[in-house]
């Protein structure tokens, strides 16, 4: 379910950048579906120490964002 709600925000934005329209985006998800199925078979014998990673640099810049001058969401 993670896969596909995944999927369906990405497409969903790209919608919304009319990058692609939303019935082009219907059939990229139909079309996908497959390949995010076997990405989910694959990943599902990884461990926890596997999938994990960090990125504490990154964490610090976001944990940042609402003091920046320009940011990206005005709030």
């Amino acid at each position: 379910m993670f896969v596909f709600n995944q999927l369906r925000s990405t497409l969903a934005a790209a919608v919304r950048l009319n990058i692609v329209g939303p019935m082009e985006a219907q059939i990229l998800l139909h079309r996908l579906f497959p390949a995010a199925e076997k990405i989910v078979v694959e990943c599902e014998q990884l461990t926890l120490d596997e999938i994990a990673q960090t990125a504490p640099l990154l964490d610090l810049w976001q944990g940042a964002q609402d003091r920046l001058y320009s940011r990206l969401f005005q709030s």
